[in-house]
C-alpha cells in the first residue's frame, strides 16, 4: 500500500486478492464470527477477539501487513 500525491491510497495486489477472497467465501466463516480474522494468501492463517494477538502473528511469521486482510466478523445474526 502507499500514497499517491493527491492522498490516493494504492492496494498491493495480494490485498486485493485477499480482500476478494474474504467476500467470495464470508458464508462459510460463520464459525470465527466474534474474532478478528487474518486472511492471508487465501485462506484464514489467524483469528482471535484480541487485535493485538493479530498483529503479533503477522510480525512473528513475517508477513507483508500490506499483503493481509484482517477483519473483523460480526454476528452474522445481528441486527444493527
Amino acid at each position: 500500500m502507499g500514497v499517491k500525491p493527491g492522498n490516493e491510497i494504492l492496494l498491493s495486489k495480494e490485498y486485493l486478492k485477499n480482500l476478494a477472497w474474504f467476500r467470495e467465501n464470508r458464508s462459510k466463516l460463520s464459525k470465527y464470527e466474534g474474532n478478528w480474522v487474518l486472511i492471508h494468501n487465501g485462506s484464514v492463517v489467524a483469528f482471535s477477539p484480541n487485535p493485538n494477538d493479530i498483529k503479533e502473528i503477522v510480525n512473528k511469521n513475517g508477513l507483508d501487513i500490506e499483503e493481509c486482510f484482517i477483519h473483523f466478523l460480526v454476528n452474522s445474526n445481528c441486527i444493527f
